[in-house]
């Protein structure tokens, strides 16, 4: 490797930049960034490698610069072949040629990760982290932790006051409404619907005291919202479709942080068990102990791992 590297970011998520520069935390590197396309081509032009998002690097090629690509969960696994490749729109639609520029994936799924390396395409699969060690220290530090609170937290994309924004089929919103309207035993949360956000600093406050992360979402990938929940020592249930979907298998045990249902009738049913509080306070105790493994720093190893993958290219 280079005695010194400049590596440019592009920023669609504050969380999946923060870890990146703490899985790349080493003293010859130094960082540039950029929220989604409002770069400075000189500092960009100055930069001996670039990390971008797959499907948003194309207007990037034409820097002539090395880059990797943070491959998005919800990418198929022929598409993730693709994108490793640069194209050309022919008569018949686009065509997949090698391209140089492309040095490998940064991956937040197993799956994608298996899918491309078993393809001969360099790639790491990280996992995401969160700088939640000293909330949930104080968390558990005051006793604030009761065994008897039940609000339940539901991330869900979809309110009714914006239908016209998201058109899905058996969207989040819908799917939360059923939910909340079938069990009278729990008190209900929602955020991230457009019209319901919260900040960075109530999410995580409302989720760290929640008895459950429900996460419903048809369309997605590994969300944040989950993998917070996990850091935060909560619990999440989740339906199967959403769990292929998303691709969580690297992230979620069945019955041991989690519960996969086949339906979102299933959840209900649950919900109003007389086992869900014993079911709930295994899973409690599991995440409890593995919350720390999703706090910031990443181990050596891991460090270790990212940084062999850029010594192959720079």
């Amino acid at each position: 490797m280079k005695s010194r590297i400049k590596i440019g970011i592009q920023i669609l998520h504050q969380d999946e930049f923060n870890s990146l520069t703490d899985l790349l935390d080493l003293p010859n590197i130094e960082f540039y960034s950029w929220k989604k396309h409002d770069f400075d081509q000189a500092q960009l032009e100055s930069c001996d490698l670039l990390i971008l998002f797959a499907r948003r690097h194309w207007r990037y090629i034409k820097f002539n610069k090395p880059y990797l690509l943070i491959l998005a969960d919800y990418v198929s696994n022929q598409k993730a072949i693709w994108l490793s490749m640069s194209r050309r729109i022919s008569f018949t639609g686009f065509k997949y040629f090698k391209n140089n520029l492309f040095k490998g994936y940064l991956c937040g799924s197993i799956e994608l990760y298996e899918t491309v390396t078993s393809e001969n395409i360099p790639a790491i699969f990280y996992r995401k982290k969160y700088p939640f060690a000293e909330i949930f220290k104080q968390l558990h530090k005051d006793e604030t932790y009761n065994t008897k609170h039940i609000i339940t937290l539901i991330n869900n994309y979809k309110s009714t006051a914006s239908e016209h924004k998201w058109n899905k089929p058996q969207n989040s919103y819908k799917v939360y409404e059923s939910i909340s309207t079938a069990v009278s035993n729990f008190d209900f949360d929602r955020y991230g619907a457009p019209d319901n956000e919260k900040t960075f600093d109530e999410s995580n406050k409302i989720q760290a005291a929640a008895r459950y992360t429900i996460h419903i979402k048809y369309w997605g990938h590994v969300c944040n919202a989950v993998i917070k929940s996990l850091a935060l020592g909560t619990p999440v249930l989740m339906d199967q479709e959403t769990f292929h979907k998303g691709r969580y298998k690297a992230y979620l045990r069945h019955r041991e942080n989690a519960m996969i249902f086949k339906t979102k009738e299933e959840i209900v049913d649950f919900l109003k068990s007389p086992d869900e509080k014993s079911t709930w306070l295994k899973l409690k105790k599991t995440c409890l102990a593995e919350a720390n493994s999703w706090h910031f720093p990443y181990s050596l190893e891991q460090k270790k791992e990212a940084v062999m993958l850029l010594e192959k290219f720079l």
